[in-house]
């Protein structure tokens, strides 16, 4: 039985996974047909291993980073401010096994096709809506041990700071 957030920080998550799965870029770079598809390669990063051999890539993973509540104000409230987590993973295509400079191009264009898509989404209102996005950390290619284990790829982290 599908489950559903109740509170501000699980309904920040739960919204940028629409956000992610309706971004046309998304789909397009996922290779799914519409947002019900896209949808499904979002995880939760602490629970998902978007590396197992099980998951289809690429796909996102989303969680919570830092968050904080101030009092202030009168009458005293809360002023919540929340850090989402956002990787955005793919696999090395085949074709550019050999070719590090062509196949990290290719991710480049992948993910920042997304976040443009997203930014788009969101400046026509109704869905998150973010105070900042900045990268944490990549674009990266997945270390020697990691390929030696048969995965390789790329990821980029990005943060999303939003008042929740």
């Amino acid at each position: 039985m599908p489950v559903s957030a109740l509170y501000e920080r699980g309904k920040c998550i739960a919204n940028l996974r629409t956000l992610l799965a309706n971004t046309p870029a998304f789909q397009t770079w996922t290779g799914t047909a519409n947002a019900t598809a896209a949808a499904a390669r979002v995880h939760l990063y602490e629970i998902a291993d978007v590396w197992d051999d099980d998951t289809d890539r690429p796909c996102a993973a989303i969680g919570l980073g830092a968050w904080q509540d101030t009092l202030a104000g009168e009458p005293p409230v809360y002023d919540k401010t929340t850090t989402l987590r956002l990787i955005l993973v793919a696999d090395v295509p085949e074709g550019y096994a050999s070719d590090a400079w062509d196949a990290g191009l290719d991710f480049f264009n992948g993910f920042e096709s997304v976040v443009e898509g997203m930014e788009a989404l969101i400046a026509a209102g109704g869905y998150l809506a973010p105070l900042a996005i900045r990268k944490d950390s990549g674009p990266r290619r997945v270390s020697s041990q990691e390929q030696n284990q048969g995965v390789d790829g790329f990821e980029v982290r990005l943060e999303l700071d939003v008042a929740s």
